[in-house]
């Protein structure tokens, strides 16, 4: 197994998308493996294997974009980052809240005796 060969390909459609080849499969039946991210979050988009035709087979961004799901795999695999995101800061902005409620509460209770 070969290691990994990072390619900062960019497509000229959708600057955030980046792939990365490896060669997989055995020696009789050579195959490679294209594992693509969003550029900007390192998020997964896809993988799949290719049959090798000769040292490197030629395949476009656009070609691998459509086996992983088109547009809306990118779209979607975008909203989920999203999506954490606001969830984290949403439960940073609750605790927040939460410590300034109890904070409030603590100092009406030691009032004035």
């Amino acid at each position: 197994m070969s290691r990994a060969i990072v390619m900062p390909l960019r497509n000229p459609e959708d600057p955030g998308f980046s792939y990365s080849v490896s060669r997989a499969g055995s020696a009789a039946q050579p195959t490679m493996m294209i594992a693509a991210w969003d550029g900007e979050t390192g998020t997964l988009i896809g993988r799949c294997e290719i049959a090798a035709t000769g040292p490197s087979p030629v395949v476009t961004p656009g070609d691998l974009l459509a086996r992983f799901g088109g547009r809306y795999r990118l779209a979607a695999v975008r909203v989920d980052v999203a999506t954490e995101r606001l969830a984290t800061v949403t439960r940073r902005i609750a605790r927040a809240c939460a410590r300034r409620r109890e904070a409030g509460r603590r100092w009406r209770r030691s009032g004035p005796e």
